[in-house]
């Protein structure tokens, strides 16, 4: 591993064995716009298949970047102790980051997050003072009051939450000062009321002393977006903080993910699998795509970029 290596970390929880493709359009994005070696730190639990893990390991050995495997085994008592059962597993397992990464420092992503942009320009912003480094939450204001209200009665600051699916952590410091893992339980024990789990716990610990970062760092897909033929030279890191674009369309930046998609082991049928959300979403789509899509996919010019191209003029209306 290069000692001018840009840590990263995601975690998740797969049950159904589907996630792990996300992850990898995550890692894809970061990867193809690297200017620097990447070292990509993976927390999961026996729900990643071996099949996934191998696909995750060659999208990574394609980039000639690293990937490091940490397994976590506390399954069932995340699952006991969450207040909040919707919410995945795997969102908590970021809490462990600081026990089990021996860095100075780990730039934390979500699987949901494309990144457009060299990720050293984040990873270059100098955090030593600062636990964390966050985006504030730029949609608290338009939450429902009693999401706005849960927040508050935690002791949390809902003028100042910041959302932590993009983070800087500051490892060094946060080992020295906490357990973040051990500081959870008690929170919940005390505020059970909480919603957003380890991103209350977070906010709860760090809000005060968070370094705040430039809005690009975490903007929201649907909620803030540039026109369609703008968004790949918006140098940004996009969030799909609500919707997914492999559920329905979100925006504009569904393509930025389409496109990471396709640059990986799991992208050769991108195109049939962004055909269809979009035909569920928006019943755009007739009988007749069928034969477009086989006759792309027969043409001699069929690239991976392709895809993108075309469900873009489909967005377009032409």
């Amino acid at each position: 591993m290069s000692d001018t290596a840009i840590h990263i970390a995601l975690c998740f929880h797969d049950p159904g064995g589907t996630y792990a493709r996300h992850a990898g359009a995550t890692l894809a994005s970061v990867f193809a716009g690297a200017s620097q070696p990447v070292c990509a730190h993976i927390l999961h639990d026996d729900t990643l298949t071996m099949e996934n893990r191998l696909k995750l390991i060659q999208l990574a050995d394609h980039f000639r970047q690293t990937i490091l495997f940490y397994p976590v085994r506390q399954v069932d008592y995340y699952r006991d102790k969450s207040p909040a059962p919707a919410i995945s597993i795997g969102t908590m397992y970021r809490l462990l980051l600081p026990e089990l990464l021996s860095l100075e420092k780990v730039i934390y992503l979500d699987c949901d997050v494309i990144v457009n942009l060299d990720i050293a320009e984040l990873w270059d912003i100098p955090i030593t003072d600062h636990p964390v480094a966050a985006v504030p939450d730029q949609v608290i204001t338009s939450w429902p009051p009693e999401l706005c209200l849960s927040i508050r009665s935690c002791q949390i600051n809902s003028d100042r939450y910041f959302n932590a699916g993009i983070m800087i952590m500051n490892l060094e410091q946060i080992r020295k000062q906490h357990r973040l893992l051990d500081e959870w339980i008690r929170f919940v024990q005390q505020f059970p009321q909480t919603i957003f789990l380890d991103q209350d716990i977070l906010n709860k610990l760090f809000q005060t002393r968070c370094l705040w970062l430039d809005a690009k760092y975490n903007r929201f897909a649907g909620w803030d977006h540039p026109p369609i033929d703008e968004v790949s030279k918006t140098p940004a890191i996009w969030h799909f903080a609500g919707n997914k674009p492999w559920n329905q369309h979100v925006s504009a930046v569904d393509l930025l993910y389409w496109r990471s998609l396709a640059l990986t082991p799991w992208g050769e049928d991108v195109l049939e699998e962004a055909v269809r959300v979009m035909d569920e979403t928006f019943k755009i789509l007739t009988r007749t795509m069928d034969s477009e899509i086989r006759e792309i996919k027969n043409s001699t010019s069929w690239r991976l970029t392709e895809p993108i191209r075309w469900i873009a003029t489909k967005l377009r209306g032409q």
